[in-house]
């Protein structure tokens, strides 16, 4: 793909080529699930975790080869967030909550998984 421009706005395009937007009918208005910044992190994915019905898990990936701290905006107050390998066993820190907001460390090219759990 030819483009002017970053390497995380060609895999912003390349997501939104290789993952149609699946429609689904709802109520009127205007609400987000996961708010992530900043823009060189991309959400991967958003699961209930497997052991435990009051947890999700979401992992989140850096695509510009950059470091530095990421934030999630929820739409609730989490209780306890954690980062977990893949297979989602606790392995890292536990994650500093403000409010809605979860803190992330990230690395070049990092994919994190965070377990977050609900109040």
């Amino acid at each position: 793909m030819p483009h002017n421009g970053d390497v995380v706005t060609v895999h912003r395009a390349a997501l939104e080529l290789n993952t149609p937007m699946l429609v689904v009918k709802g109520r009127a208005g205007e609400a987000s699930l996961i708010r992530l910044e900043p823009s060189n992190l991309t959400l991967e994915a958003v699961k209930l975790s497997e052991d435990d019905d009051n947890a999700l898990i979401i992992r989140v990936s850096e695509v510009a080869n950059a470091r530095g701290v990421g934030q999630l905006t929820l739409p609730f107050k989490p209780r306890r967030a954690v980062e977990t390998n893949i297979i989602e066993d606790e392995e890292g820190e536990e994650l500093p909550i403000e409010g809605n907001k979860v803190k992330i460390k990230y690395k070049n090219k990092q994919t994190k998984t965070i377990k977050i759990w609900k109040s």
